[in-house]
């Protein structure tokens, strides 16, 4: 038998793809704030929601707005109790 012999793709295109993954992901990451920043204040003050329960409710986006902060904190420590399958033991 013959065995096929698979190319790996060209350097520029892996770089391309990756480049492609990391904007995507960028864009999911930033889309939370948009969404309770601009459109679901819209949204609510359209149904009759008063102002001082729409600042209220802008303060959700202050986590999302400092993130650079404390994202790096959350990376370089380890947090298995939060993840996933983890066994609630910390």
């Amino acid at each position: 038998m013959t065995e096929a012999v698979v190319e790996a793709p060209p350097a520029g295109l892996q770089r391309l793809r990756r480049l492609f993954v990391i904007l995507l992901l960028g864009f999911a990451s930033g889309l939370p704030l948009a969404l309770t920043g601009g459109a679901m204040q819209a949204w609510l003050t359209v149904d009759g929601l008063d102002l001082v329960t729409l600042g209220f409710l802008s303060l959700i986006g202050i986590p999302y707005t400092f993130k650079f902060l404390w994202a790096p904190l959350i990376d370089r420590f380890d947090l298995r109790c939060l993840a996933a399958g983890a066994a609630g033991s910390c």
